[in-house]
């Protein structure tokens, strides 16, 4: 799990790059509400 917190007055972006590095067997990343996201990523090393 990681959690991020950003000062009030700025603006906040996340920036998630899921094809990184290993290949990707699967992912998926939804968006729960204006603070929450939700996913996963399988891979193969």
């Amino acid at each position: 799990m990681h959690k991020y917190n950003f000062p009030a007055a700025e603006n906040q972006f996340v920036i998630l790059d899921l094809v990184h590095r290993d290949k990707v067997l699967d992912s998926k990343i939804i968006r729960i509400s204006g603070t929450e996201l939700v996913g996963y990523r399988f891979f193969e090393a």
